[in-house]
């Protein structure tokens, strides 16, 4: 399942095809390749391309920085570093993650894991796996430090895109600080961002369960923000 967004006249479009704002605002969009391994595209409501350029360029340097930070595939990346180290002083945005990571595992009782990555070329271990979600991991959030049991490998990449991409919208829209909307989507991830005073809300839509192209949308909604 995934989504794309609708254009004015509700015809499926692709990502970088069409926007659902009012008519008065200037719309620009932008896109990129092999960001985070996949796709990158932007689109800003209240700004030509040019301006939709400068505020993709700032978002991409927010998701190149925060990819140092978070990425196991991101050689010398902090998280990397993070996995060899039994105790780790970290950044503001590892320490976050890793507490979200681990708030949400409490919250699931454990069906949510970001304990349980794995090294290259490291086979599928049940009873690491088992340790891991059963170790103590300290958190210390005055000093953000990270006490990280040996069975333990953090792994946060179902939580730290939805981060990345929350932090690479912010950095648009403080690039432009006068638009309207802003839309950004990796790799059919999404974030939406609608200025109080616009109108029209951006009209998504999910996409039928079959796959087949031009499909009709199982649903379509409306979201600000």
């Amino acid at each position: 399942m995934g989504m794309t967004f609708l254009g004015a006249l509700g015809t499926a479009a692709a990502v970088s095809a069409g926007v659902w704002a009012a008519p008065q605002f200037e719309t620009g969009q932008w896109g990129a390749d092999r960001v985070l391994g996949t796709s990158f595209d932007l689109i800003v409501n209240g700004a030509g391309d040019v301006a939709a350029a400068i505020a993709g360029q700032e978002a991409l340097r927010e998701v190149a920085r925060l990819e140092q930070v978070l990425s196991n595939w991101t050689p010398g990346s902090e998280i990397a570093a993070l996995n060899t180290s039994r105790v780790h002083a970290a950044s503001p945005d590892l320490f976050a993650v890793i507490s979200a990571c681990e708030a949400w595992r409490r919250r699931t009782s454990g069906a949510f894991s970001a304990r349980t990555g794995s090294l290259p070329g490291q086979p599928f271990d049940a009873l690491r796996h088992r340790l891991a979600n059963a170790a103590d991991v300290t958190l210390d959030p005055l000093r953000r430090r990270i006490h990280r049991p040996e069975p333990v490998l953090f792994d946060v990449d179902a939580l730290a895109k939805g981060y990345i991409i929350d932090a690479a919208l912010a950095a648009a829209r403080r690039a432009l600080p006068s638009v309207y909307g802003v839309l950004i989507d990796i790799g059919g991830d999404m974030r939406v961002w609608s200025a109080p005073e616009c109108a029209d809300p951006w009209r998504l839509a999910v996409s039928d369960l079959s796959g087949a192209d031009n499909a009709r949308p199982l649903e379509i909604v409306s979201m600000r923000n």
